[in-house]
């Protein structure tokens, strides 16, 4: 009991630290019809983003600072109840913790969409209209509303606040939350048309997160998100998160000879920090908190002539559709498939699920789990392997291809020099030549169906120079140089979103690190460059 009170009062201490310090560094506190509209959340890594390009925003503009929440449809029901509201309209007059953070950095309001009777009435014709035109899942897709193309937020945020693993249009539970997304659109758009917003600040641009945006790139109102240490300018034009992947290979281009081989040399380090079983910063990726590798030579397929195929699946409801669409409207639709053709054919077919992560993740991965397993009872041939199993065991026992989506086994495994097939355009390997790429459904039907058993060499060159990019060049640390070190020192993803990342960035603050900050948020909204890199100073 002690120590909970201890630390109770260590996490206020920190807060009304971090809190001053905002005070003392941002000025801004206007009061103009201009807005820059900031997402209201309480990700403590991301509000030290939002501090420096809110404040730099409201400056180049003349704008005050708004904060707005943009959870609806995804972790909270488009109406709330009376206890709610009461609930967020006391915490917004008392500053009550992240809105006492906000109001630090000069945030002048803060404020949750409200759905009028007009809205609703408008949405209810609107709805009818779209239902009668939804023949299959896929027609999901092609949903409008005044050029707004909508259909991947839809998708992607049905399955996500419903944790289902796919749609049934039929179903009266998907009706009801089509006609709440149509409310939301309708409210957004309504909201730009009254309010002058000048910028938004946000985390991610797909499910209903990115209603707000889709509506801003046809404004040409810019869009800034922070999300794991990088930072993104979109536009109509790239209004897909993570998509730095386009511009790999026209930088490296352009490199002098010294840069492509440092370029290679980092890259190389990376790849094999990634296989011998590190994790987190040291892999690149801060969230991986368990390997998928390790140094061990086991058995784990069985022993066979035939050709051995390893499907590798992702979360089924997890931003399915965050590069852009895939071949398969989802990832049932996709392992369905695959179960079709593994009927069909005298492979050996396995297939894995990720890993358990720690943190957030932890709740996640049991459902995919099950998922595959109720849709393997009618795929014999597939066998399952569980989610601890090692890709180096996996490679040491022969296997000869992998199928993925997206999955980051398409960046893995050729360097063991086993072919990955991909089921989409939209993945960050689409313009290197190390994996086996597929146009739509029907060319990966035909391109399994021909597999032979044969050796493949990949250009290691290329898959280091992907590792370069996607891990340094655009790597975690670009914006706050100390993103991957906090990583490293508590060995916790989820520390990111607490009191402690707010100690740590408060504990490196000096008066050059800030300026430094600001003049890279300066920077690289001058530049109007896609994703932050390394070389900002």
């Amino acid at each position: 009991m002690k120590l909970i009170i201890l630390d109770f009062f260590k996490k206020l201490r920190i807060l009304q630290e971090y809190k001053k310090i905002n005070s003392k560094l941002f000025s801004s506190n206007k009061e103009s019809k201009n807005i820059v509209l900031v997402e209201f959340n309480a990700f403590h890594s991301d509000h030290v983003f939002f501090s420096y390009f809110s404040n730099v925003l409201s400056k180049k503009f003349d704008a005050k600072i708004v904060g707005f929440y943009n959870y609806k449809l995804i972790v909270s029901k488009l109406k709330e109840n009376l206890i709610e509201k009461i609930k967020w309209k006391l915490s917004n007059i008392i500053n009550y913790k992240n809105f006492g953070v906000y109001r630090s950095f000069g945030t002048k309001e803060i404020f949750k969409p409200n759905i009028d009777k007009n809205i609703e009435a408008k949405s209810f014709l609107l709805h009818k209209k779209i239902i009668k035109n939804l023949k299959t899942k896929n027609d999901i897709y092609k949903i409008k509303i005044n050029e707004h193309l909508l259909g991947d937020l839809i998708y992607d945020s049905y399955l996500k606040f419903n944790y289902f693993p796919t749609i049934n249009i039929k179903d009266q539970n998907f009706k009801i939350f089509l006609y709440e997304f149509i409310c939301l659109y309708l409210y957004w758009e309504k909201f730009f048309k009254e309010k002058s917003v000048k910028a938004i600040l946000g985390v991610h641009a797909h499910y209903s997160y990115a209603i707000p945006m889709r509506i801003a790139f046809k404004k040409k109102i810019p869009v800034y998100l922070h999300n794991e240490g990088r930072v993104f300018y979109l536009t109509d034009e790239h209004k897909y998160q993570f998509s730095e992947y386009k511009f790999f290979r026209k930088i490296y281009s352009k490199f002098s000879l010294d840069q492509k081989k440092n370029c290679l040399k980092i890259g190389e380090k990376l790849i094999l920090n990634r296989i011998s079983g590190k994790t987190g910063g040291l892999a690149g990726t801060t969230f991986i908190s368990k390997s998928s590798f390790r140094k061990s030579r086991k058995i784990v397929l069985k022993k066979s002539k035939n050709i051995k195929i390893l499907i590798c699946t992702q979360d089924f409801f997890d931003a399915i559709n965050v590069y852009g669409t895939s071949h398969f409207p989802d990832f049932v639709e996709w392992l369905k498939f695959l179960g079709e053709l593994s009927e069909i054919t005298d492979y050996d077919w396995y297939i894995k699920d990720h890993p358990n992560y720690a943190g957030k993740y932890e709740k996640y991965q049991p459902f995919t789990t099950n998922v595959t397993k109720q849709i393997l009872k009618k795929y014999k041939r597939i066998k399952y392997l569980k989610p601890e199993t090692k890709h180096n065991d996996i490679v040491y026992s022969g296997i000869n291809y992998v199928i993925t989506v997206f999955g980051s086994v398409a960046f893995e495994y050729p360097y063991f020099n086993i072919p990955v097939i991909t089921s989409t355009k939209n993945e960050p390997t689409r313009f290197y030549n190390f994996n086996l790429k597929t146009k739509n459904k029907e060319h990966m039907k035909k391109l399994i169906l021909s597999l032979k058993k044969k050796k493949f060499k990949f250009d290691k060159n290329e898959i280091k120079q992907f590792y370069y990019f996607y891990f340094s060049h655009f790597g975690n640390s670009n914006f706050y140089d100390r993103y991957n070190e906090f990583n490293l020192k508590t060995k916790n993803w989820d520390k990111y979103w607490s009191n402690d990342y707010y100690n740590f960035w408060m504990k490196n603050l000096s008066e050059k690190s800030h300026k430094v900050m600001v003049k890279k948020t300066e920077t690289f909204i001058e530049s109007r460059e896609y994703c932050m890199s390394k070389f900002y100073k």
